[in-house]
């Protein structure tokens, strides 16, 4: 007898998703620094984004701070952020390995 486990699933950006709420939110695609409009994700497998690290006046870090969805321009390399908070249907749920 074959007994079948379920795969953990993890979120991960569906970038079409992404790319209709900037649009809805009229974000627009140029980048400030060179004047281009090609961006990439830069996510891999499991990772859905970065967390700002939260500082103190002395310059004290801490760990927990702002989830957020980087994208990199790719003429310049300038990067953008946006709060993740704001994005979450964009998520899909994925097994851990990465495939839908």
């Amino acid at each position: 007898m074959t007994v079948e486990t379920e795969k953990p699933k993890v979120p991960k950006l569906d970038l079409k998703k992404f790319q209709a709420a900037l649009n809805e939110k009229s974000v627009r695609d140029t980048c400030p620094m060179c004047g281009t409009n090609k961006w990439t994700y830069p996510g891999a497998p499991k990772i859905v984004g970065l967390s700002l690290p939260h500082g103190d006046i002395d310059g004290e870090l801490y760990m927990s701070g702002m989830p957020v969805i980087h994208l990199m321009c790719q003429n310049c390399g300038f990067m953008r952020l946006h709060a993740l908070g704001l994005y979450r249907d964009c998520f899909v749920e994925v097994d851990a390995d990465g495939n839908d």
